[in-house]
């Protein structure tokens, strides 16, 4: 429903977003993202319903935000690095993921991920990597994914 593109320096905070029919914010080609204070809400059978898609993006930070959709809370997809995830309530949904990645075995890189103090309450997964495998059963994906931090804390 909200989507910037090529969005240098760009402040999101204190938005409310409800029941979107697909993803409810995309991120893509942007630079210095900061999102803070947001709650997305979807019924958790909506399906293609991401709270948060990132791609070809740098130095991301998403912070004190409430997520809970019917697909993946926060989607970190290809060419994306330096993104920061931090006291997030995640759920229902899939979690935090990064990808799906190589689709078509595309080359695509993630690199400097951190994800910490998250809660995760009725999800598929906590924080998860995704990539796509051909169905001839090879495995196809090129690429990398470097530096992926989950903190963990009690």
């Amino acid at each position: 429903a909200l989507y910037f593109n090529n969005c240098n320096r760009l402040r999101l905070s204190k938005l409310r977003h409800l029941n979107s029919a697909k993803n409810h914010i995309g991120i893509s080609a942007s630079n210095i993202v900061r999102i803070s204070r947001l709650a997305i809400a979807a019924p958790g059978d909506s399906p293609n319903t991401d709270g948060i898609d990132i791609s070809g993006s740098s130095y991301v930070r998403v912070r004190d935000t409430v997520i809970g959709t019917g697909d993946d809370c926060i989607a970190i997809n290809g060419f994306c690095s330096h993104v920061d995830v931090a006291r997030v309530a995640c759920g229902p949904g899939h979690g935090i993921s990064v990808g799906s990645l190589g689709e078509d075995g595309a080359y695509q890189t993630v690199s400097d991920v951190r994800v910490a103090d998250c809660v995760f309450n009725r999800t598929l997964s906590g924080a998860r990597i995704k990539t796509w495998q051909v169905s001839y059963g090879g495995f196809m994906w090129s690429g990398s994914i470097r530096s992926f931090l989950l903190c963990i804390s009690h």
